[in-house]
């Protein structure tokens, strides 16, 4: 009878293990149902995440063209003062002209005061003093 004593002993160890690793199992299975959870949980805070990132650089575009068409607004008038600058500045080239056409022969006469005797004129011809044939 002590065999069987022994044998029951041990069927009921062994039961007891298989009872402590279901147990383990139950457990491991209710952590790994926690940690899915947490996955979802954190897969939404992902798409969120995403739909802020999102509504975040919508609105950063928005901005953007909002600095472009105020950047657009101030060159306006800028380009309005070019606009004026030329209107101003164009007659003053037309001023300037006739000044143009009273400098160009001085310095014709300048270039030919400052030739060496002899030596051709800016026309090409040789310079003579004057009065000599």
């Amino acid at each position: 009878m002590n065999i069987n004593l022994e044998y029951l002993d041990l069927v009921d160890e062994y039961l007891s293990l298989v009872d402590e690793y279901l147990n383990t199992v139950v457990e491991s299975q209710r952590l790994v149902d926690e940690y899915l959870s947490l996955v979802g949980e954190y897969l939404n805070t992902v798409v969120e995440s995403q739909r802020l990132v999102d509504e975040y650089l919508s609105l950063v575009g928005e901005y953007l063209n909002i600095v472009d068409q105020s950047q657009r607004l101030v060159n306006e008038p800028l380009s309005l003062d070019g606009e004026y600058l030329n209107t101003v500045v164009e007659p003053l080239n037309l001023v300037n002209q006739p000044l143009d056409l009273v400098n160009e022969p001085l310095n014709f006469v300048n270039e030919l005061l400052n030739l060496p005797r002899g030596s051709p004129g800016p026309r090409g011809r040789a310079s003579e003093p004057c009065g000599r044939a």
